[in-house]
């Protein structure tokens, strides 16, 4: 490969190499691997999707859920068509769009060499749980797509500090939220690692009617749906009504292993107990449970393919956080790391099924190659904490 190229050149051919790539394994995978059921969450966000394509919005035994995948489905439906084999395609070519996204903010950002942030995103490809989400009808690959094209435009908006910018990564940040309603209060965070950021270096703070405006059009954003939702449920709620079936289950499900059943209310010890162990279970990198059971019935020899992603996924893990050891930090990392800190604890109170990881990955394997290209830095740091 001529890395000489000049730099738009190199992007865009990168960019078509993942779609190809995306596409073809898509279209493997699709053709010979294993199929799933379409159940629970699946089945909703068909039924919801319908009812879209019929002028309505069907509330699921009296609960109005996020509108944004089901919106999603439905433009597919309108434009393509409703077989699971098309959903799946478009999945995949998201797919490509992460990768993308993750080569795009190593290069931009970070400043990553072109050969470890190429490597970036071909490891989004071929990452096991974003090839499975791939293959469901479920929200994570939309939503993974657009919370990272927030972070992106939010980087460029720390870069250039326009108005636009900011009101660009304000407007992606709320159709992220209408997906999926964890990145609620994710401006909110952001704006107080800001200030922190600011105190930290001793700098003043700037960059006010910039901030506003993205906050301003987050919750434009936002307003219809809202408004949509007051009118049905009389109650002024910003994304879904099942806010309190997410706490009921939260404050229940003492384990990652628990199903949501319990005989008696857990008492407050046992309540803070596992949200201690959720703390570290977090990053429980899963392939395991009925899916990855029935990947290896069908072919026995992916049992050593799933110890290899498990020993892969915490070599990652381990480069990410090396990178916190790098002097000199840039903002970036401040920005990811935050946005990681932000998704794991909310998920340590609530619960960290391996499915609420995924939208970090792309994140730590971006730091990942950021320690790997800074890696005598690292090495420093670390003999010097040795002695």
């Amino acid at each position: 490969m001529n890395t000489s190229l000049p730099e738009k050149k190199r992007t865009a051919f990168t960019i078509l190499l993942y779609i190809g790539i995306s596409l073809f394994l898509g279209k493997m995978i699709v053709l010979y691997g294993p199929s799933f059921p379409i159940i629970t969450d699946s089945l909703k966000y068909i039924e919801i999707a319908t009812s879209i394509t019929n002028g309505e919005y069907a509330a699921i035994k009296g609960i109005i859920y996020p509108p944004g995948y089901p919106a999603f489905l439905a433009i597919v439906y309108t434009l393509l068509n409703t077989s699971a084999a098309t959903i799946f395609a478009v999945h995949f070519l998201l797919l490509s769009g992460i990768a993308s996204l993750t080569f795009l903010i190593a290069q931009r950002f970070f400043n990553i060499r072109y050969s470890l942030s190429l490597l970036a995103g071909l490891t989004i490809l071929v990452w096991p749980y974003m090839i499975l989400y791939s293959i469901l009808i479920m929200s994570e690959v939309v939503y993974i797509f657009f919370l990272l094209s927030s972070l992106y435009l939010l980087l460029a908006a720390c870069t250039t500090k326009t108005k636009r910018s900011f009101a660009y990564a304000g407007v992606i940040i709320g159709i992220t939220t209408l997906i999926r309603p964890i990145t609620l209060l994710l401006p909110f965070w952001f704006i107080g690692l800001y200030i922190l950021w600011h105190l930290y270096k001793k700098k003043s703070l700037h960059l006010y009617k910039e901030i506003g405006i993205g906050i301003a059009l987050f919750i434009i954003t936002l307003l219809p749906w809202s408004l949509y939702m007051y009118a049905n449920t009389g109650v002024l709620l910003p994304v879904s009504s099942h806010l309190p079936h997410v706490l009921d289950k939260s404050y229940n499900t003492l384990s990652y292993e628990d199903a949501f059943a319990v005989d008696a209310e857990p008492s407050t010890p046992e309540v803070i107990k596992s949200k201690v162990k959720n703390f570290f279970v977090f990053w429980n990198p899963g392939a395991g449970g009925y899916q990855a059971q029935q990947v290896i019935d069908r072919f026995p020899a992916a049992i050593y393919g799933i110890h290899l992603y498990k020993i892969g996924f915490f070599t990652i893990l381990l480069l990410a956080f090396a990178s916190l050891l790098l002097p000199n930090k840039k903002l970036s990392v401040y920005l990811l790391w935050g946005t990681i800190l932000y998704i794991w604890l909310l998920h340590t109170v609530l619960y960290p099924y391996p499915r609420y990881m995924l939208p970090t990955v792309p994140l730590i394997i971006i730091l990942a190659v950021y320690t790997l290209d800074n890696y005598s830095s690292v090495y420093s740091k670390i003999t010097a904490l040795r002695k």
